[in-house]
């Protein structure tokens, strides 16, 4: 595959990289707790819910919309060959309701969860169909490789909108400047996307006639797809870590803010500083699992950022309040093994699905992983509505973290690749 396009597909995660640091993990959920959520809470399902309680509840619950959807979704952009089109779309869906956060304001705390909750459902199946061109422009020996490369250009894009929005907050002396910060990450998805989308385009030429749209032969094929799956032992396993450590991994995404500002009592100022020590530190250990994966294996490499994670999420409870090194060392701790895991987990899943199927096995993955990660962040969230303390609530996190790499150490990588591959002609 030509180089524009490697750069194309690469550019995306630079695109969406600034949605997921600035509005899910650094920026909104401090402002839903500080501006947004009534000082005494808001009163849903019989009982009164706190800003770090009802975030864990909104995170966790928003993606039950697409456990349905996305292996169908997966199935059809490949049987159609139109994951670029389909990406298109999601984009579009995304960026729209990530630029309307622009008008939340306090009190708006249901229109900023209803805002909030698309944008996140679109950039979950933006992901599928990202995702799933991975194998179309890489091989085995090339696809940890490209991984890492757009792991890190979204690093590196994330870093430098959170900076952005760090100045232009701290600058700006208007109740407006936070949510146009978490609006801006909408204008700027979607108008890296155009360049990205424009540079990929003819990667699913030449794979035959697309075929007319029909419904039910693509729940059959999904069907058949999945009971194939079944077949593969090794990436079901795999799939069941990703499950595991993948609640453990975004919960920490999307309640660090919160807990930050509302445990440690921690100024939103030195969250958003602590989410750029973690995009910058990302970047460069996101490039170099890619080179300690080819040295050492990349079962080895992602047990050893797995167990860093543990650790890191161990050391959270003892981040004493009010103290700024402290939390900002656990940052750097987290930069080091938080590219490692995504891109060796991108990469590695990748290399284990069948050809010609990638969108529609990356959907199944999304459907197990997603339906996983409901359960990280609602952990949490009941765990501090019974004890009344967020410390207690972030060692769910750990929990979750072991339970993965327990499962993960039981994968035969090799096994699950070959298993993928169809076995080769006999002639003679």
């Amino acid at each position: 595959m030509s180089i524009r396009a490697i750069r194309g597909w690469s550019l995306y995660d630079a695109a969406t990289s600034p949605f997921s640091t600035t509005t899910v993990g650094a920026v909104l959920p401090v402002y839903f707790h500080e501006v947004v959520m009534p000082a005494g809470g808001v009163t849903f399902l019989g009982a009164t819910w706190s800003a770090e309680s009802l975030w864990g509840l909104l995170t966790g619950t928003g993606p039950l919309v697409l456990l349905v959807v996305l292996p169908l979704l997966g199935a059809l952009a490949d049987r159609d060959r139109s994951k670029i089109r389909s990406l298109a779309l999601a984009t579009f869906a995304g960026a729209t309701a990530s630029t309307a956060l622009v008008w939340s304001g306090p009190g708006d705390v249901w229109m900023t969860a209803g805002l909030f909750s698309t944008a996140t459902l679109a950039a979950g199946a933006a992901g599928i169909f990202y995702d799933g061109l991975l194998n179309d422009i890489t091989d085995l020996d090339t696809v940890d490789r490209v991984s890492a490369r757009g792991m890190a250009y979204g690093f590196v894009a994330g870093a430098i909108h959170l900076v952005a929005s760090l100045v232009l907050i701290a600058v700006w002396d208007d109740p407006l400047a936070t949510p146009v910060a978490v609006a801006s990450t909408g204008v700027w998805w979607g108008g890296m996307a155009v360049v990205s989308l424009r540079s990929m385009r003819g990667i699913e030429e030449g794979g035959g006639n697309r075929a007319e749209f029909d419904s039910g032969s693509v729940i059959r094929n999904a069907w058949a797809s999945l009971r194939r799956a079944q077949q593969m032992p090794d990436l079901w396993k795999l799939i069941l870590a990703k499950t595991l450590y993948g609640n453990g991994v975004q919960t920490t995404v999307v309640m660090t803010a919160v807990f930050a500002s509302e445990t440690l009592r921690l100024d939103g100022t030195i969250v958003i500083v602590a989410f750029l020590v973690v995009q910058v530190v990302s970047g460069f250990s996101t490039r170099a699992a890619a080179r300690v994966s080819e040295l050492i294996g990349i079962r080895s490499a992602m047990t050893l950022a797995l167990i860093g994670w543990i650790g890191a999420a161990g050391a959270a409870y003892l981040v004493p309040s009010g103290e700024v090194i402290p939390f900002l060392g656990l940052a750097v701790g987290i930069g080091l093994v938080f590219g490692a895991i995504a891109t060796l987990s991108r990469s590695l899943f990748a290399s284990m699905i069948p050809p010609g199927r990638s969108a529609e096995f990356f959907g199944y993955e999304s459907l197990a992983s997603r339906f996983g990660v409901i359960w990280g962040p609602l952990a949490f969230s009941a765990a501090r509505q019974t004890t009344g303390s967020g410390r207690l609530a972030i060692l769910t996190v750990v929990v979750f973290l072991v339970a993965g790499l327990v499962v993960f150490r039981r994968v035969d990588i090799e096994a699950g690749r070959a298993a993928a591959r169809p076995a080769p002609a006999h002639t003679g």
